[in-house]
């Protein structure tokens, strides 16, 4: 989820439409698969992906306005879904904070 961002903001930054659109569908995707993850759910079958996603007890706020945007289903601006992309990683970020995971360590050299 995090790596699908950078590249969200990558593609912003590279002032490429279409990649930015690929990537930001592909972060959704991919924050879909986290919050199956929190809510210890699978996905019954891939048809009903997103209802099964707007269906979890714990999600971020907003989770289906900012799916809807960062994936595409919705026309947006290019503002707009990248706002988007960026609120949908925030919120569930938090969620993910949390349950106590982090995704810096100390251990980290640069």
């Amino acid at each position: 989820m995090t790596e699908s961002l950078a590249a969200v903001r990558n593609a912003d930054f590279k002032d490429d439409l279409l990649d930015l659109r690929t990537r930001a569908f592909y972060m959704a995707w991919d924050t879909a698969r986290v919050v199956y993850l929190l809510n210890r759910k699978y996905v019954l079958t891939t048809s009903w992906y997103w209802k099964q996603l707007f269906e979890c007890s714990e999600q971020p706020r907003e989770l289906r306005r900012l799916v809807e945007t960062v994936a595409g289903f919705v026309n947006s601006s290019r503002q707009e879904l990248v706002d988007a992309a960026e609120r949908l990683w925030k919120e569930t970020m938090l969620l993910v904070i949390r349950r106590g995971v982090s995704i810096e360590s100390s251990e980290i050299l640069v």
